[in-house]
């Protein structure tokens, strides 16, 4: 099972292209977010970012990267759903 951590600290890596960056965005330390990655590309067995500047995504990290964004999208998708449908219902309701 994919670390929810592990993932928000790749993508955030792979959409600013530094380690450095990534921290910023979380509020963590660079070590934190190095460590982070390193754990999930231990747990997949594949290198997902290459360390250069700008870090970019193996085609690993590239099949990592839309399957995450292809996730996040679809929930916020049902987010907004459900959220409709709770306002709706909360509407039919009075």
């Amino acid at each position: 099972m994919l670390n929810h951590k592990q993932c928000d600290a790749f993508l955030a890596v792979a959409e600013t292209g530094s380690f450095e960056a990534a921290a910023i965005r979380l509020s963590i330390t660079a070590s934190a977010v190095t460590l982070r990655v390193q754990s999930l590309e231990k747990s997949l067995g594949h290198i997902l970012i290459v360390r250069e500047r700008p870090c970019y995504v193996t085609d690993a990290g590239r099949s990592l990267l839309n399957y995450l964004q292809h996730n996040r999208l679809r929930e916020q998708d049902f987010l907004h759903h459900l959220t409709g449908q709770t306002q709706s219902f909360y509407r039919d309701c009075k």
